[in-house]
């Protein structure tokens, strides 16, 4: 997911999965 999010270069989405992970 985090590197989905690095190709979309989205800063939320990124915080948001990163959140997911730690969850």
């Amino acid at each position: 997911n985090l590197s989905m999010n690095n190709i979309n270069g989205s800063l939320p989405s990124f915080l948001a999965d990163f959140q997911y992970l730690s969850d």
